[in-house]
């Protein structure tokens, strides 16, 4: 039973936490939002407060239903036990395995070699050339795995969980890419990273929090150029990179978005 609104901890450039918040706006979730922001104060993860909560030190974790949840995974596991519709692991027991191949594929295989804690393990001057590794050898297992799995969609012609950590992932690669070259080519990728984000990209600033703002509060626009990445200071001094729209996808210019990725595997 639903015990009050459920509440995220989250962080804004968390790709974890951006599935989650992903799912929680398919499934038209209300909730509310506690920002952890991970560069500030030594990383705010790292408070008794939040440790209490989830001993990990990680985002996101979920208050939702009388208890507790941390992984993004488990998260939207349940989400998707407890609140079905939209569904996103399909009926087929065979495609539903699929799924989580992918999913796990990326959410274990991928993402933590590139986290913010391992990052911080390789020394600065590693870190981009450790991250761009780390995702080129992943996308490349991935490509090969969605040959064999993909439609329009990461597995077949429905978005699914495997989407939602596709799209975050994509996005990172581009973050940490050199500037300027973007993700390289995959088409199988990047055509379901391209599908993928029309659905998905709308709905998932849907509460989206921690945005980097002016100091008036107002969000900071990323992108100073239709299509041309650039690097963004926050007020913390955190850069990031960000990008216009995907085709298709009304998305505000002050907010961040998804890499447009062509159907190459290129941004566009």
């Amino acid at each position: 039973m639903q015990v009050g609104k459920p509440i995220l901890y989250s962080y804004f450039r968390s790709s974890c936490s951006w599935r989650v918040r992903i799912a929680l706006a398919l499934k038209n979730i209300d909730y509310e939002t506690v920002a952890v922001n991970l560069t500030k104060d030594g990383g705010q993860q790292f408070s008794e407060e939040f440790q209490a909560l989830n001993p990990m030190k990680q985002v996101p974790a979920l208050k939702i239903d009388g208890i507790t949840i941390s992984q993004s995974l488990a998260i939207i596991e349940y989400l998707e036990e407890t609140r079905p519709t939209p569904r996103l692991l399909p009926q087929d027991p065979k495609k539903r395995a699929q799924v989580r191949m992918v999913s796990d594929l990326i959410a274990s295989g991928i993402q933590p070699l590139q986290n913010l804690s391992v990052l911080k393990q390789v020394g600065q001057e590693n870190q981009l050339t450790w991250a761009q590794q780390a995702i080129t050898s992943g996308f490349n297992a991935l490509e090969q795995t969605l040959q064999s799995t993909a439609g329009r969609f990461c597995v077949g012609d429905e978005v699914s969980m495997a989407d939602l950590c596709l799209a975050p992932q994509v996005a990172n690669a581009d973050r940490l890419s050199p500037a300027g070259q973007g993700t390289p080519p995959h088409p199988v990728l990047g055509h379901s990273s391209h599908c993928g984000p029309q659905e998905t990209a709308r709905s998932s600033w849907h509460n989206t929090v921690a945005m980097p703002t002016t100091a008036r509060g107002i969000p900071r626009s990323p992108c100073s150029q239709e299509g041309v990445p650039r690097l963004v200071d926050t007020p913390e001094g955190d850069p990031l990179r960000a990008c216009s729209p995907p085709c298709g996808v009304s998305v505000p210019s002050s907010e961040l978005c998804f890499p447009p990725i062509s159907p190459s595997g290129r941004p566009r």
